[in-house]
């Protein structure tokens, strides 16, 4: 059960409308029962301890701030910008890749990227990604004309 209370912990905290909450409001919005409020507090814990979650100012629960190097899967668009969605979730959710930052990384690659913050919006930190590393390629085929210059 404490597996599942994570799972359930993690989903509410990235999603996109999830505001910080105190723990006992959010295991309310979790549908948590009083019988099991000790295994989702121990879970919760278990969670702080690792590092994936935090208790803010205000005892607020929210997820930890994106640090300066993440690792995740990479998602271009035609217009040349692309996003990473990181291997763990982060306070951010999914990190804007600027055109020319993406080191020619395609849609599902396995990336590492430095972030850096670009300001607040709505009251919420935005971040941007630079890809360094392409980590692992999800295509090592390809279709098309080789031509040696």
């Amino acid at each position: 059960m404490i597996d599942v209370f994570k799972k359930q912990i993690l989903k509410l905290l990235t999603h996109r409308d999830y505001r910080p909450v105190k723990l006992t409001a959010l295991a309310k919005s979790l549908g948590v029962s009083k019988d099991d409020y000790s295994e989702f507090k121990n879970a919760f814990e278990q969670m702080r301890q690792q590092g994936q979650v935090i208790i803010g100012p205000k005892n607020l629960v929210s997820l930890p701030a994106v640090s300066g190097r993440v690792i995740g899967t990479f998602r271009a668009n035609p217009k040349g910008f692309g996003f990473i969605i990181p291997i763990e979730p982060g306070s951010s959710g999914d990190l804007f890749v600027p055109p020319g930052d993406t080191a020619g990384a395609m849609t599902g690659d396995t990336v590492a990227a430095t972030v850096s913050k670009k300001g607040r919006h709505q009251g919420v930190a935005r971040y941007n990604a630079r890809i360094t590393e392409i980590l692992e390629r999800s295509q090592n085929r390809f279709v098309g004309t080789l031509s040696k210059n």
